[in-house]
């Protein structure tokens, strides 16, 4: 029988009474508690300790009160259920040092599998081989589904002979409390970087001076504790480790072999059928199909189908099974077009697999719940990309998750998290000519875009997907609110679009001093609106969540001021979606600038605005994007909709202070973008106006209206030469 270990209630005593100097005997005649009772407290055998016997061993022992108070929080408080042997059912699913034990049983059957690892021959003799030879510690990571814990349990029995003390098998999911296991490394964890040995006794005696090999499966679930292998490979150097697990360990000395998936035939032009049939993806699928359906061949009328089976499955056995049993009712044709269209459709795998893997969604649930939260948004964002992107996109678009989160859930590094999903099989790093790029794979990037509809960081209902699905098609052209985040220092940007920006730059050598000249003014007149009691504002055109947005502004002046930002750009209403999670006060809607009366019946305005109160209307840098009629028709229409006293304020582009080159120049850049640009005259600025009571000092180059501090890195551009600027902005009062 394998000796119980101590319960933690049990190690904190034999620590205290050995710092006591003090033998069983010598407490029990100090406190009154008899030897056999201390024995038995110390070993784990007694279930209960009465409050009065811990005062009393407290007392003895000298203890401090927080000594006595982590001796009480650790004491069982009332007895557990047994099970038919009479040995505590519950104690291995609660108690961390219990748990702990059970990582290295000493016996335990090795599981013969009833099916063959097809597709996986020249893996098999790879890690046999390593097994037979010097590996001491092999570990195979891959994606879930991939059919590593089916390879290792063939390995090891192919590789059995060479260890003469037997076989040890650990699933550690099939443990009831993984998390007390986990806490338990974590205490271990503690123990070995402060220099103590970590390792249970028990565990070093049950392993030394024997060559067994133990293998380890679902060690995912407690990768942090990878150092421990190391040690235990140490103290017992006759011991071979195999381990499985989805997320690689990064281990000194270890051999780690990736577990990929199955290989794939090309899919143009399709090989002839006997060609095809050797590829190991097809042979799998075949070879299930057949067990769902005997008489089924691979034949040239299904052969196109199967191989875009294989395809769109990425090549994975566990999706390949699931999918392959459904030939029982459909032909090759017909799945793959219900797969298109349902791919929920990859479920009831058969009863005797764990729970995790019965469909392809519990399977990636497994991974997905492994992932820290900002290491989800991070998975979210990136489903955006169906071909993949760069690491310097990546990183563009999920930059403002920190802005987003709580300081101590921040992305920080993004690199990081990349990492992460890439060592979870969640990414995959390809290389592209001399640039790397993150890619996801399809049934991943699938289930990552049914989390991101699930997570909050969607769009309207009336959208197909998230915002973020947008960018896949806007990243193809430079769009002018990443060309403006660029030249405001801003990170929500791509290489197209910072080419754009110097390419207008070369044009017109002033335009970032303007976008700068132009957020200046924004928060003037922000400041004004607040002084003159305006508590709600509609930004319309808003753009990217750069620096100093208008939410930030008023936060500092009145925190109970709303705000409603407005984009018809996917890309910047989902940027600013997550940004302002945590902004009760504040939301972002996706609409067409030009509806005015949608963008007020909207359930975010509505939720947030009272229309019947004045509003702050900011229109700033968006109407030189809108051609005659759509801008003039704005301009009219929120006019007629906001309530007396509301006040409107607008920055527009003005030709005069331009030669036709630089207009030429930056047209023809902005043409280029997803959205063209409509520079005006003054007095077709001013007609805008029409209808309002300008403020003082009324219409004027941005730089002139109410200037703030000289001094001021921002507000001094342009104050000497306010031409410059090229921006004619006011504000008008609704009478």
């Amino acid at each position: 029988m394998r000796p119980i270990q101590p319960s933690v209630f049990g190690s904190f005593l034999k620590q205290y009474r050995l710092a006591a100097n003090l033998a069983q005997e010598t407490l029990a005649e100090q406190s009154g508690v008899s030897a056999d009772a201390i024995s038995m407290l110390e070993r784990g055998t007694r279930q209960s300790s009465r409050p009065d016997t811990i005062r009393l061993l407290a007392e003895a022992l000298h203890l401090s009160e927080q000594q006595h108070a982590e001796l009480v929080a650790a004491a069982p408080r009332h007895r557990r259920p047994r099970d038919a042997s009479g040995r505590d059912a519950s104690r291995d699913a609660h108690d961390p040092a219990i748990a702990l034990a059970a990582l290295f049983p000493p016996t335990q059957a090795l599981p013969v599998p009833l099916v063959d690892p097809i597709g996986r021959d020249r893996e098999l003799d790879a890690v046999t081989a390593l097994l037979r030879g010097s590996a001491r510690l092999l570990i195979l990571t891959g994606p879930g589904g991939a059919g590593k814990t089916l390879l290792a349990l063939h390995a090891a029995h192919a590789a059995r002979d060479a260890f003469p003390d037997g076989l040890a098998y650990l699933p550690l999911a099939a443990l009831p409390d993984p998390a007390a296991l986990a806490a338990a490394h974590a205490c271990l964890l503690d123990v070995r970087d402060r220099g103590g040995q970590a390792l249970p006794e028990t565990t070093i005696d049950d392993l030394q001076g024997k060559r067994r090999l133990l293998l380890l499966d679902n060690y995912e679930l407690i990768a942090a504790a990878a150092p421990l292998l190391v040690d235990l490979c140490a103290v017992c150097p006759d011991l071979t480790i195999l381990v499985a697990s989805r997320v690689a360990l990064h281990v000194r000395g270890a051999t780690e072999i990736t577990v990929p998936p199955l290989a794939l035939p090309d899919p143009a032009p399709l090989p002839a059928v006997a060609e095809l049939a050797q590829y190991p993806a097809v042979r799998l699928f075949v070879t299930r199909a057949q067990d769902a359906r005997p008489g089924f061949a691979l034949t040239e009328a299904n052969a196109g189908a199967i191989s875009a089976l294989c395809h769109g499955l990425d090549g994975l056995p566990l999706a390949l099974e699931l999918a392959a049993a459904h030939v029982r009712m459909l032909p090759p044709s017909d799945l793959l077009a219900r797969l298109e269209q349902q791919p929920d459709i990859l479920a009831h795998g058969p009863c005797d697999l764990p729970p995790r893997q019965r469909t392809m969604d519990a399977c990636l649930d497994w991974s997905y719940d492994l992932l820290p939260p900002m290491g989800r948004a991070v998975f979210h964002r990136l489903a955006a990309y169906a071909d993949g992107c760069t690491f310097d996109a990546a990183a563009s678009v999920c930059a403002d998750i920190d802005a987003a989160s709580e300081p101590a859930a921040r992305v920080g590094d993004i690199f990081g998290h990349l990492t992460m999903l890439v060592d979870s099989h969640l990414l995959v790093m390809e290389q592209d000519g001399d640039v790397q790029r993150l890619t996801m794979p399809a049934l991943v990037r699938a289930y990552a875009l049914r989390q991101l509809r699930c997570s909050g960081e969607r769009g309207d209902d009336t959208m197909t997907l998230s915002p973020f699905d947008a960018i896949a098609e806007v990243t193809a052209r430079p769009n002018a609110a990443r060309i403006y985040d660029y030249w405001l220092g801003g990170f929500h940007n791509f290489a197209i679009d910072r080419d754009a920006a110097n390419a207008a730059r070369a044009a017109c050598p002033d335009i970032a001093l303007m976008a700068r000249a132009n957020r200046a003014f924004l928060r003037r007149v922000v400041a004004y609106m607040l002084a003159h009691g305006v508590d709600q504002f509609l930004d319309i055109g808003s753009g990217l969540p750069t620096r100093g947005n208008v939410h930030e502004l008023v936060e500092q002046f009145n925190p109970k001021a709303r705000v409603v930002y407005v984009d018809n750009d996917g890309v910047a209403v989902g940027h600013s979606r997550v940004l302002l999670k945590r902004v009760p006060t504040a939301a972002a809607i996706q609409a067409d600038a030009r509806d005015p009366a949608a963008i007020l019946a909207h359930p975010d305005t509505q939720r947030l605005l009272d229309v019947t109160r004045p509003l702050g209307v900011l229109l700033f840098a968006v109407l030189h994007f809108l051609p005659d009629d759509a801008a003039y028709s704005l301009g009219r229409a929120l006019r007629e909709t906001v309530a007396p006293g509301s006040l409107l304020a607008l920055s527009h582009g003005v030709s005069e202070p331009l030669s036709q080159e630089t207009l030429a120049g930056v047209g023809a850049v902005y043409t280029r973008s997803s959205t063209a640009a409509y520079m005006r005259s003054r007095a077709q600025i001013e007609a805008f106006f029409t209808g309002l009571d300008p403020l003082p000092p009324g219409i004027v180059y941005l730089p002139l209206w109410r200037p703030g501090d000289r001094d001021d890195r921002d507000e001094g551009i342009f104050l000497d030469e306010p031409e410059r600027a090229a921006l004619l902005g006011g504000v008008g009062q609704k009478p």
